[in-house]
């Protein structure tokens, strides 16, 4: 009945001129009048994180193909900002290839991007890279001298790669990725202070590494920091060693703010999640006004029928029965991979990747569209939002994956990633309406 109920409001609403464009999960007409954005910039880009300021100012980082850092920013209505490095966009490089993979903003508005630099040469060897820009879109210099920062994580010659990036309420910042270390890779956190020096009061030299096993390949794909200050990473744990079933988990870690793994969850500070008895890839994490930990990626393999995950976990780091019954919610969307998450003023979860389809023209391409899913707080689909949960946004024939996604202050779900076409591979966001 109350699907019923749902179905005969949208209809309603839609048999009013001007009411079809207020439901929640369409996209939004006041962003660039059709709700996407795609933008050109170098020889091929991908936008790999976003976020907005205070001014609702949409800000999206990512890579050029030719080893550029590329940071954009749109008014809110989804115009360039010329005020933002004069077109609204800036390419710079850390010191070899750069890439960004996650951006934040300060309480300042000034832009914190995280991602790798890449040495040249034969060795190829990799350390986190973070820079940090003015408002107006230029390399901050009270930030390391330059706006930029290379940090050597591991041991020895490693490959080190920042994935997330947060801010703590002291305005220090937390970027969180992989380290190699003797022929193992772990969880890598790097904690900095505002002026971008090494904070020493984060596990003794501002740096800290995590594996689950001693066996285990880690990465840490999201970070985030909950009210207590806490630093909670997730990502992917995988040991070839362990028996059929356990070799494919995710990895959860909670720090304290000092650094120190915090055993007041799940005993040791680390807790191994999975679906099902196949292939968990988590690529998000966020927590919420509770300091329960928000979860989501992807279930299955590749080639098989791969569904969203959404998982919560208690502050103590168990599963939380509260959501979906088991902690657990599984969403198919065919072909579908998830990788960002994040909660919205309401409470609501959202999950955004890409899924993929047959193509229009038949044969055997497929067309890849951004896809999006909602959450009530209580895990369950919400049929307010495009009629079931789920939303997909094509930008034409031919590719787009949302790699990032948040909301703003209105609750409206900002998703950004890339999308190819005749001129490309170029940014591409979507804003969907929500109230």
């Amino acid at each position: 009945m109350r699907r019923s109920a749902l179905v005969l409001s949208v209809a309603a609403a839609l048999a009013v001129p001007g009411l079809a464009l207020a439901v929640e999960g369409n996209l939004d007409p006041s962003f660039s009048g059709d709700g996407k954005v795609l933008t050109s910039i170098s020889e091929g880009v991908s936008a790999n994180g976003v976020a907005i300021d205070s001014q609702g100012r949409i800000v999206a980082a990512g890579v050029s193909y030719g080893g550029d850092v590329v940071v954009t920013r749109y008014l809110p209505d989804g115009r360039l900002d010329p005020s933002f490095s004069g077109d609204g966009k800036i390419l710079f490089s850390f010191a070899g290839g750069s890439n960004a993979r996650a951006v934040a903003i300060d309480s300042r508005n000034r832009v914190i991007v995280a991602g790798k630099n890449t040495a040249i040469g034969q060795s190829r060897t990799s350390d986190f890279g973070v820079a940090r820009l003015t408002p107006r879109g230029q390399l901050d210099p009270s930030f390391s001298g330059d706006g930029r920062v290379v940090t050597h994580v591991g041991g020895d010659i490693s490959k080190d790669e920042a994935n997330s990036v947060a801010i703590d309420p002291a305005g220090r910042i937390v970027a969180a990725g992989a380290s190699r270390v003797g022929g193992q890779t772990g969880f890598a956190l790097v904690r900095y202070r505002p002026n971008g020096a090494l904070d020493p009061s984060f596990s003794g030299d501002g740096k800290a590494r995590t594996v689950f096993g001693a066996h285990s390949t880690d990465v840490a794909n999201s970070v985030a920091i909950d009210s207590a200050g806490r630093i909670v990473a997730a990502g992917t744990s995988r040991d070839f060693s362990a028996p059929d079933g356990d070799k494919y988990r995710s990895g959860v870690v909670r720090y304290l703010p000092g650094g120190n793994l915090d055993s007041a969850f799940s005993g040791d500070g680390r807790q191994l999640v999975a679906y099902h008895d196949e292939q968990l890839d988590l690529e998000a994490v966020a927590t919420d006004d509770r300091n329960r930990v928000v979860l989501a990626g992807t279930d299955g393999f590749i080639g098989q029928n791969n569904y969203f995950a959404a998982m919560r976990l208690r502050p103590n780091g168990a599963l939380d029965p509260s959501f979906a019954t088991d902690g657990k919610e599984a969403t198919a969307f065919p072909g579908g991979f998830a990788n960002s998450v994040a909660i919205d003023p309401n409470g609501r979860i959202v999950v955004a990747g890409w899924n993929d389809a047959p193509a229009h023209s038949g044969g055997g391409d497929i067309d890849v569209f951004f896809a999006i899913a909602r959450y009530t707080p209580r895990g369950a689909l919400d049929p307010s939002f495009s009629g079931d949960g789920q939303a997909r946004t094509s930008f034409g024939d031919g590719w787009a994956q949302a790699n990032s996604v948040t909301t703003d202050s209105l609750g409206r779900i900002v998703a950004a990633g890339w999308a190819e076409g005749p001129s490309g591979q170029r940014f591409a966001l979507a804003r969907y309406l929500s109230h």
